[in-house]
Formats: structure tokens, C-alpha cells, sequence
């Protein structure tokens, strides 16, 4: 079987590596297989960085949105108890007005209503005056 290890212990190809080295021609892959390494690194990098600023752009419109959303329906919370508190207050008002007027008219009734007896219990006496003076006459 063939000898997969070297003296030092490394795998064989690492030893083909360095005799390879050793010699001018195998250089120019060293080279080539760094800037390839290089290369890809970069393209991998730069992949990472985009995707990242995809994802960091979608996360802040999601969250723009979801604030928009979240302020519309504060918004809606405030406008509908605003209209719910000046509805009450129209109501209470109106109410109070309503027991006022209806107030007014009852003292307005009672007090034309005394004003009638009034009048008729003057006229019963100016009548029961007028018939006792044509009788003593």
C-alpha cells in the first residue's frame, strides 16, 4: 500500500507542495491558488455585506411600517376616545339644559299657576267686596 504520510507526519501532498515549491515553476500556482482564495473571500464578503443590508433594510421597513401601524391605531385609540369623551359631554350638557328648561317650566307653571289662583281668589274677594257694598247701599 502506498505511503499516505511523510517522514514528518503530514500527508504526502503537503510534501508534493514543497518539493513542488522548491522548484521555479510551482510559484505561479501558489500565486494563483492565493489570489483564488482571495478572491473568493472578497466575493464571499461582499455577498455577506449585501445580504446583511437586504436584511437590515427589510427589518427597518418592517419595523417603519409596524411604528406607522402602531401610531395609526394609537391615532385611531385617541380620536375615538376624543369623540367618545365629547359625546358624553354633549350628553351631560344637553341633559343638564333639558332638567334646566324642564325646571324653568315648572316654576313657570307653578308661578302662573299661583298667579291664577291668585288673581282668582282676588277676584273672589274684590266680588265678595263689590256684592257687600251694593248690599249696604
Amino acid at each position: 500500500m502506498e505511503r499516505t504520510k511523510s517522514k514528518s507526519g503530514c500527508p504526502k501532498f503537503f510534501d508534493t507542495l514543497h518539493n513542488s515549491s522548491s522548484s521555479g515553476g510551482s510559484s505561479i500556482v501558489v500565486v494563483v491558488v492565493v489570489v483564488v482564495v482571495v478572491v473568493v473571500v472578497v466575493v464571499v464578503v461582499v455577498v455577506v455585506v449585501v445580504v446583511v443590508k437586504i436584511a437590515v433594510e427589510a427589518v427597518v421597513k418592517i419595523l417603519v411600517a409596524s411604528t406607522a401601524a402602531v401610531l395609526v391605531v394609537i391615532l385611531v385609540v385617541v380620536v375615538v376616545v376624543v369623540v367618545v369623551v365629547v359625546v358624553v359631554i354633549v350628553v351631560v350638557v344637553v341633559v343638564v339644559v333639558v332638567e334646566v328648561v324642564a325646571v324653568v317650566v315648572v316654576v313657570t307653571v307653578v308661578v302662573i299657576i299661583i298667579v291664577v289662583e291668585v288673581a282668582a281668589a282676588a277676584a273672589v274677594v274684590v266680588a265678595t267686596v263689590a256684592a257687600g257694598v251694593t248690599e249696604n247701599l
